[in-house]
């Protein structure tokens, strides 16, 4: 678990997590942004070769119709599947906290969702770059 602060109208950087994260949100209100289709914006084979999680200063160039927003208020909870690429703007008035959980290797019925199971299979061929990331594997 860990804290996620985010200071008033500032948004976070675009990235996307090489975990699974459940957001519960605190204090003051936020957006968290992502898109319709992520893979028109960040192919997930580039997400997972970059051999490190999707970092930017903000978002490559898009139409704002192909963004999902969800706002969240305190007590809201949101589920960020592992490898989406999005960013997060708390309200404009007030910085905005949750208390995020992080998580990997969920399995349905034995198996990874799609995201984590390209992850594995590139961690599998490069065992490397799974230690820069995640040092459970």
């Amino acid at each position: 678990p860990y804290i996620f602060i985010t200071a008033p109208g500032v948004p976070s950087n675009y990235h996307a997590d090489y975990s699974h994260v459940v957001a519960w949100q605190l204090a003051g209100e936020k957006t968290f942004n992502g898109f319709l289709d992520p893979d028109k914006y960040a192919p997930i084979e580039e997400r997972v070769i970059r051999g490190d999680p999707l970092r930017a200063k903000a978002p490559p160039e898009y139409d704002e119709a192909d963004v999902l927003a969800y706002h969240m208020e305190p007590g809201d909870l949101l589920w960020n599947q592992l490898l989406t690429p999005h960013w997060v703007v708390a309200g404009e008035d007030q910085a905005a906290m949750s208390l995020n959980i992080s998580h990997g290797l969920v399995r349905y019925r034995g198996e990874f969702g799609p995201n984590e199971a390209l992850l594995h299979q590139r961690w599998e061929e490069y065992p490397d770059e799974a230690w820069l990331a995640d040092l459970r594997y």
